[in-house]
């Protein structure tokens, strides 16, 4: 959760998105990536609202594995919750 009642999904290959649970009926809104190596990666919310992601990996083409060491994120990454970047 990065706001109150609002979630932060990381998907399969990097794909993004929020989740708004203020509504009567959740709304699900896809925005932009967050590099395909951050499948399974740990989220820290900082207090500006934006979303650091650190660790990870991507799926293996071999078995579709997500915990063998392909492609490791060795690098951070900062998504904007305002902007969804």
């Amino acid at each position: 959760m990065y706001d109150r009642g609002k979630i932060l999904v990381v998907r399969e290959g990097g794909a993004v998105s929020k989740i708004d649970g203020n509504t009567d009926t959740p709304v699900i809104t896809k925005t932009n990536g967050v590099g395909n190596n951050h499948y399974w990666s740990t989220t820290t919310v900082l207090p500006t609202g934006d979303v650091v992601l650190t660790g990870g990996g991507g799926l293996s083409p071999a078995d579709g594995n997500p915990n063998n060491g392909y492609n490791v994120a060795l690098q951070a990454s900062i998504w904007n919750s305002k902007t969804g970047v």
